[in-house]
């Protein structure tokens, strides 16, 4: 009985280490791709926008070196909201060149590959924990 719970334990473990591996390649990859295609970057900033769709205004402040790119799809993004929406764009040299995050009056969602890798990670990990009791 013993030999089993140590067993499993030494499963979980090695479950947790493939786990932390697969998010690291993640993270390359993506980062990766966005080096390759910087319009990549709009899906991350649209993933944020779906947590945002009951504000009237948003703020959207993203990195200077992507300020023209994410400002370029201005009617694309504002086209996911309902007119009366204002949508606003500011440069941020604070943020990493992957990041971004949305401001209203309900507070701040920060977006980004890791803030999104993160919550997979914590996610899964829930998962892991839930199926090993």
């Amino acid at each position: 009985m013993k030999q089993k719970r140590k067993f499993h334990q030494h499963v979980q473990k090695g479950e947790e280490v493939i786990l932390e591996l697969g998010i690291e390649a993640a993270r390359k990859i993506i980062g990766h791709q966005l080096e390759q295609d910087s319009t990549e970057f709009i899906s991350i900033v649209k993933t944020g926008l779906k947590e945002a769709r009951e504000m009237d205004e948003i703020q959207i402040h993203v990195h200077p070196t992507q300020y023209s790119l994410v400002s370029s799809f201005d009617e694309d993004l504002k086209r996911s909201f309902p007119p009366h929406v204002h949508i606003y764009f500011y440069p941020n040299d604070e943020l990493g060149a992957d990041e971004c995050y949305l401001e209203s009056k309900q507070g701040r969602i920060m977006v980004s590959v890791d803030s999104q890798l993160e919550e997979l990670r914590r996610q899964l990990f829930e998962l892991l924990e839930r199926d090993s009791h």
